[in-house]
């Protein structure tokens, strides 16, 4: 996982998946699959694009501070 906010995300999915395969009495992977899991600790778009801009000279546009002070 990339930071903290990723793994508490991944962590959420994975009990959350857990408590309903077990309510529907199946496998976790039919409820929700590992790679859906994996993907929601990828970046955004958003800061795809900020990385390029940066990575091809132009600067990134200034985003808003998120609340509690998660870039």
């Amino acid at each position: 996982m990339r930071d903290q906010r990723g793994l508490g995300v991944v962590r959420a999915l994975w009990e959350e998946r857990d408590k309903v395969a077990q309510q529907r009495d199946t496998s976790p992977g039919r409820v929700l699959r590992d790679a859906a899991i994996v993907a929601a600790d990828r970046p955004s778009l958003r800061r795809l694009r900020r990385c390029s801009r940066c990575a091809n000279g132009s600067p990134a546009a200034p985003s808003a501070p998120r609340p509690g002070g998660i870039p």
